[in-house]
């Protein structure tokens, strides 16, 4: 059972990594909190019902400070360690934990420090264990049916861009590309039927390429800003994430998690992912460039 419980944990699930998600999220986690205590008026709130509405707007107001305040948190550590890349629902469940958790220290000292209330004082225990008590229900049921629908989804996209890719390629104009590094003499001339994707790694670039039947890598002190200014002359370059760009002409199939879409080649030891920001992109640039 426990391996099963496991196994489950470790599935792909997606990260917040979008701004709008960002603020919608703790909007929606503080309101919900208001509404909740406001309605039903648990732990000692009902005994002061013309503070009520005051009462339970403060403790709204700091539920969504503090989901405000962790998400940007996160969004730091991901940047940082690229862990969006490897989210699972492990990961979402560790981190649904400590929003409670810091929602329940917070809350905690808003009631004995903010309102010095002596209906609503109690130990830090207590906020923290009614915290979890009401949060990780709803949280673990809204992870469960995130995870079911966008794993079915992002997997129909995948069969769907996958016939596409089973189609005839369309023939697009060769072009000759010319990647300079940024310090030294080193530079890459290649064509652009030849390049399979181009990888970022800080302040360099990972340049995966076929020459003479094999899979050739080079790195070179380049930016992605840099390498998007050369290959945008390409249609079939695609920028399909922030870390890279991908020839979608060398793209063998397409798979689908709850995290993400992701771009599988031949001889390639490493799958490419597709963000959610550039899924349509990617998506559209397959259809475009086979035939139907």
């Amino acid at each position: 059972m426990f391996k099963q419980i496991n196994t489950y944990l470790n599935k792909p699930f997606p990260s917040i990594d979008s701004p709008r998600a960002r603020l919608i999220m703790p909007i929606s986690f503080g309101f919900f909190v208001f509404a909740f205590l406001y309605i039903f008026k648990p732990f000692g709130i009902n005994s002061s019902p013309d503070d009520a509405l005051m009462v339970t707007l403060g403790y709204g107001a700091i539920t969504m400070t503090i989901s405000f305040i962790n998400n940007y948190l996160f969004q730091y550590i991901f940047s940082k360690t690229k862990i969006d890349n490897n989210y699972t629902l492990k990961h979402n469940l560790f981190i649904s934990i400590w929003f409670l958790f810091t929602i329940g220290v917070a809350n905690w000292a808003y009631s004995n420090y903010i309102i010095n209330s002596d209906e609503l004082n109690a130990s830090l225990f207590v906020y923290i264990f009614y915290t979890l008590a009401v949060g990780i229900f709803p949280m673990t049921i809204g992870a469960y049916i995130t995870e079911r629908k966008l794993n079915k989804r992002n997997k129909e996209t995948a069969e769907s861009i996958n016939y596409n890719i089973d189609n005839d390629i369309i023939e697009i104009k060769e072009i000759n590309f010319e990647f300079i590094s940024e310090l030294t003499d080193d530079k890459l001339i290649i064509n652009s039927k030849d390049l399979i994707c181009i990888k970022s790694d800080g302040n360099y670039c990972e340049f995966y390429f076929e020459q003479e039947n094999e899979i050739k890598r080079k790195i070179l002190r380049y930016t992605m800003k840099m390498a998007s200014e050369i290959v945008d002359n390409s249609p079939k370059i695609t920028r399909c994430h922030r870390s890279y760009f991908a020839n979608i002409d060398k793209v063998k199939k397409v798979s689908g998690t709850a995290r993400n879409l992701s771009l599988h080649f031949d001889n390639l030891d490493f799958i490419i992912p597709i963000s959610r920001a550039n899924e349509h992109l990617v998506t559209m640039s397959i259809n475009n460039n086979h035939s139907k």
